[in-house]
């Protein structure tokens, strides 16, 4: 989408968004990149990461809630494999819907990290009707995900979550990836 809008826009473009008047005056698109193999880096998450248990599953995590919903969000009080099995089950979905032919899909056993640390738990009020008149609370939490790029097939993973961000919801503006840095 950003290309594309990179494409429309070029230098001296004015356009308005509402009443306010905007002026292009120039363009370029990153392309962020883990790195070739052997690169170690860290990847952060600026905004909360949603991994939604649902109900169906409880049972095989082993949770056990009072909760009166058909599912939950992962917290640090449930075991960080189950954090990881559900973050490699999300990104072969998205590499299955964006981009099939990219590489083979990612099974439950890829390493995608080599240590991660949660920094921050929360939760954020989301409207979900359009008069507001109903929110839906998500439980997130902010990361840090060191990495070392061991071959092709990794890095384009890595590269992948930074295109597409980490966890569910993405498009409600959870679980964007930022590249902090690389050796």
């Amino acid at each position: 989408m950003i290309r594309v809008l990179a494409d429309r826009f070029d230098p001296g473009t004015e356009f308005n968004v509402g009443e306010m008047a905007f002026h292009v005056d120039g363009r370029s698109v990153l392309s962020p990149d883990v790195g070739e193999t052997g690169s170690s880096g860290t990847l952060r998450t600026d905004t909360g990461v949603y991994i939604p248990l649902p109900e169906e599953r409880w049972d095989e995590y082993g949770i056990e809630t009072d909760a009166n919903a058909e599912q939950i969000g992962w917290s640090p009080d449930h075991s960080l494999e189950i954090f990881l099995e559900r973050v490699r089950e999300n990104l072969a979905w998205k590499h299955d819907t964006i981009c099939p032919d990219y590489l083979d899909t990612v099974s439950p056993e890829t390493e995608l990290f080599t240590d991660l640390a949660p920094q921050k738990t929360y939760t954020v009020d989301v409207p979900v009707t359009s008069n507001n008149t109903y929110e839906y609370t998500f439980l997130v939490t902010k990361w840090e995900f060191e990495y070392t790029v061991r071959n092709e097939d990794h890095r384009r993973w890595l590269n992948l979550l930074l295109d597409t961000g980490i966890g569910w919801r993405n498009q409600l503006g959870f679980g964007f990836v930022n590249l902090e840095d690389e050796d």
